[in-house]
């Protein structure tokens, strides 16, 4: 873009002084290419214009309800991340807490596993270390059965 297409465009943007403006007119008439970039901008801003038309009230007002019930919409769900973040602290801390739990049932439970084996033991040297007992029986009434043949 060229200095003449700059000063154009501030022209168009109503960013000239007076003294600008005169010397842009100057350059138009003598610059045909110039003449040709403000005409094409010209007819850009008209058309610019003529679809800048005013909308009738009705529209504008279903716009406004529009957005007004989307603005409600997001402050009724304004807090639903402050609770999701609550909520998932919440079960952070109780996993943890259940974790540490876990832990010491078992620990305990492995006290508890040494403790029996240990037990155990003791009952096997206990049964080994008797001395084998031997059972004898007298006879005191010995019943004597004859066949009679």
């Amino acid at each position: 873009m060229n200095e003449n297409q700059i000063l154009i465009n501030q022209y168009f943007d109503d960013e000239l002084t007076n003294d600008e403006e005169a010397l842009l007119f100057k350059l138009l008439a003598a610059d045909p290419e110039a003449r040709e970039y403000f005409s094409r901008m010209k007819q850009l801003k008209n058309i610019i214009q003529e679809e800048n038309k005013d909308l009738p009230f009705e529209t504008e007002l279903k716009i406004y309800n529009s957005i007004k019930s989307s603005a409600a919409k997001t402050k009724k769900y304004k807090w639903l991340p402050v609770f999701a973040a609550a909520a998932s602290i919440l079960l952070l801390i109780t996993s943890i807490f259940a974790f540490m739990m876990l832990k010491d049932y078992n620990r305990m439970f492995e006290n508890l596993s040494s403790t029996v084996i240990k037990q155990n033991e003791m009952i096997e040297l206990l049964i080994h270390s008797l001395p084998a007992a031997e059972i004898t029986s007298k006879p005191e009434n010995e019943i004597v059965i004859h066949a009679k043949l």
